[in-house]
């Protein structure tokens, strides 16, 4: 069973790497090819960037505030669950907190290809240090499981 479980905790920041590595390659290959070809939006008014940078707002504070509010939801009755239950629980309510952190830097990533302004690389840049800061360790995941996870 302690295979196992290291198995599945191996899994889990696995999974979580590759989303967050994601958003990262994503944003790099976005930025190699606006240096070497430019914004793929002729045009580029004012206007049109605060348009997008407002719908982009609108569409990220909700998700970012979802993501948190969401894999809490998930982990609220864990308490009384198996390990292994609860690992499993753990691993959705990560990828579900991963999945709505990601979603608002993939489209602020999409922007700055459309526009070539590299303020919109910003979100993306909170998203990846939000993703730092939630990165499944063995103690952030005993502490949101509540169990000891040290010998793992």
């Amino acid at each position: 069973m302690e295979q196992e479980l290291n198995q599945q905790l191996k899994a889990i920041k696995i999974v979580y790497t590759a989303l967050m590595l994601g958003v990262l390659f994503f944003a790099l290959v976005s930025i190699y090819l606006n240096q070497m070809i430019g914004p793929f939006s002729i045009e580029k008014t004012q206007s049109f960037v605060q348009t997008l940078q407002l719908v982009g707002i609108i569409i990220s504070l909700p998700s970012l505030i979802m993501a948190i509010v969401v894999s809490k939801k998930r982990m609220q009755n864990i308490a009384d669950m198996v390990i292994v239950k609860k690992i499993e629980t753990y691993r959705s309510a990560m990828i579900i907190r991963a999945a709505l952190i990601e979603a608002p830097c993939f489209i602020f990533i999409v922007f700055f290809l459309l526009v070539g302004g590299f303020e919109m690389l910003i979100i993306p840049g909170l998203g990846l240090l939000l993703f730092l800061f939630f990165y499944p360790t063995n103690s952030r995941i005993s502490g949101e499981i509540g169990e000891d996870l040290s010998s793992f």
